[in-house]
């Protein structure tokens, strides 16, 4: 009898994923209406990711040759809304970023620091939901567009404040 239960239940789930896939919310893309292409929610969910992922990237580079200690606290805040693995992809970011920069001279040596003390702060700990929320209040006050940027995963912002740091 037990087997014939999770026979059914099974049977539900697979049921219940060829429906969502099928009404499109699991796909990368949907056709809307009038036949254009529209972003899935698998793919928003992926843009998201690249997005806090740039938004980081980048508030480290302002944070770092600006030097501006809100951006710090952005890219701190950043990490903290990222999950687990991208936390840890953001740890690898800096180290890379640590490892090029130790090659260099001197004057390097001082980024190298503060680098290594970012990545520390980062991967001190996993960050539940309330860890995330004080940090964005955090942010909030002391910067309220960057915390705004945040929420929306809007890695430009650190752009178009300082544009030089962005030129190629």
């Amino acid at each position: 009898m037990n087997d014939l239960i999770w026979f059914l239940l099974i049977g539900v789930v697979v049921i219940a994923v060829i429906i969502l896939v099928r009404r499109s919310a699991l796909r990368p893309y949907t056709r809307t209406e009038t036949n254009e292409l529209k972003p899935g929610l698998l793919k928003d969910m992926l843009d998201h990711a690249t997005h806090i992922n740039d938004y980081f990237a980048n508030a480290v580079r302002v944070w770092l040759f600006a030097p501006e200690e809100s951006a710090r606290l952005a890219a701190l805040t950043a990490a903290k809304v990222a999950a687990g693995v991208q936390r840890a992809s953001m740890g690898k970011y800096l180290s890379a970023m640590a490892d090029d920069l130790s090659t260099m001279g001197a004057k390097e040596k001082a980024l190298v620091v503060r680098i290594a003390g970012l990545a520390s702060a980062i991967t001190k700990k996993d960050w539940d939901l309330a860890d995330v929320r004080e940090a964005k209040r955090e942010l909030a006050a002391l910067d309220r567009e960057y915390a705004e940027a945040l929420d929306r995963a809007d890695p430009k912002v650190f752009e178009r404040r300082h544009p030089s740091l962005f030129e190629s």
